[in-house]
């Protein structure tokens, strides 16, 4: 080969060279952009778990509730089965539980983590409120209730009573706040359902100082808590009804802008630090269609004028759009997480400024969508520390009829 050849030869080598490594620096690029997924979490940045089959033989369908992050980084997933704990990394922690799934005999509605890292579960057994704890390795803690467990029943719902938030006061003690259902009295209306509330101590006893004997169950708002906050004098405050209790259960005439202390996480509804609140609902548009749109509250139940959230959607306009669960991250952006319908169904994840505007930087101006067996749908959303975003909820596999729990993280 000649001299010029041999250096025509490097110099198309040379170009190679630049040519990968500026195409290997864009992809590096857009892996890392708001919105995209997280690669270095399980597989392509999302995870499927199959959770078998049950006691009986049969298979877990699994039906997500929930989801807390421990202080290490695990994530903790709630919904029908129980729980479910994954490392950092989107692998199952095979040291919780029994292979990563801790049972507590009921459906895992809500959650919350203490200080020293165990784990609080409500939800429903029978016709009661049930709240459960467990320690860090997934056991059921026998120095709360009974054998971890505690069931409380609302004399006055038949129809029984259901928990949907929970949260760990500053003192140590829990509150649950839910539904407790009666007959109703048309067709049109069967059912009653009125908001109820119960509080534990750390030793799993009803704090009688509550309502009568530790239970609140208010005639007065006919509508399930499913969002509870408390302020610095043990005030509490339910969304979505905007409503607030004195400490010692009474339902208060008005609300009152305070700041919140400690709230439940999970649901369509958040509070603000200041006392303002967040719900995410869904805009009719005729023909089964629906958008989103997320609602800033002030304290007493008014919008506030100066959040404007045109509605939206995930995906294509014009197919059924559902929001599941709202966060905020520590900048106050909010991220809603739910599900876009069309002939399948796809998690679907926005990303709001403060103003209520959808944040152009995230996805593809503001929205994305995740898809991973054809039937998926987000239920529940972290922010982690790091400030990527992780979706929770079900997939199900249209062939088998098999349904997973999916979870997919996302640069923040």
């Amino acid at each position: 080969m000649s001299r010029r050849a041999r250096s025509a030869l490097a110099g198309l080598i040379a170009s190679g060279l630049l040519i990968a490594l500026a195409l290997t620096a864009a992809s590096a690029q857009a892996a890392s952009l708001p919105g995209t997924l997280d690669t270095s979490f399980g597989t392509g940045g999302k995870v499927l778990t199959d959770l078998g089959v049950g006691a009986n033989g049969e298979q877990i369908q699994a039906v997500i509730s929930d989801a807390a992050l421990q202080s290490n980084g695990d994530i903790v997933v709630g919904g029908n089965f129980g729980l479910v704990r994954y490392l950092p990394d989107g692998r199952r922690d095979a040291s919780f539980g029994t292979g990563g799934l801790a049972q507590t005999g009921f459906g895992a509605s809500a959650l919350a983590i203490q200080p020293n890292g165990e784990l609080v579960v409500a939800g429903q057994s029978g016709n009661d409120f049930a709240v459960a704890r467990l320690t860090t390795s997934g056991a059921l803690d026998p120095a709360f209730g009974h054998g971890g467990l505690v069931t409380t029943p609302f004399p006055a719902a038949p129809d029984g009573a259901a928990a949907d938030a929970v949260l760990v006061e500053p003192d140590g003690d829990i509150l649950a706040g839910g539904d407790a259902l009666l007959p109703g009295t048309t067709r049109n209306q069967p059912v009653v359902a009125q908001a109820a509330l119960a509080l534990y101590s750390p030793a799993g006893t009803l704090v009688t100082a509550l309502g009568s004997g530790g239970i609140v169950q208010s005639a007065a708002i006919n509508t399930n808590i499913t969002t509870i906050g408390t302020d610095a004098a043990g005030d509490i405050f339910a969304l979505p009804a905007h409503a607030e209790f004195s400490p010692a259960g009474q339902l208060d005439s008005s609300v009152t802008a305070e700041p919140i202390t400690v709230s439940s996480h999970g649901g369509d509804g958040a509070f603000l630090p200041n006392g303002q609140s967040l719900i995410a609902g869904t805009v009719g548009l005729g023909r089964g269609f629906t958008d989103v749109q997320v609602q800033r509250f002030n304290a007493n139940g008014s919008t506030d004028p100066a959040f404007s959230n045109p509605p939206f959607v995930f995906a294509t306009p014009g197919f059924k759009e559902s929001p599941a669960a709202i966060a905020v991250q520590p900048n106050g952006q909010i991220v809603v997480v739910g599900a876009h319908f069309r002939s399948t169904s796809v998690f679907g994840v926005a990303r709001l400024d403060t103003s209520g505007s959808l944040d152009s930087g995230f996805g593809h101006g503001g929205v994305l969508t995740t898809s991973f067996q054809g039937g998926d749908a987000a239920s529940a959303v972290l922010i982690q520390p790091h400030g990527d975003i992780v979706a929770i909820g079900s997939s199900e596999d249209n062939t088998t009829g098999v349904t997973d729990i999916a979870l997919a993280r996302y640069v923040g």
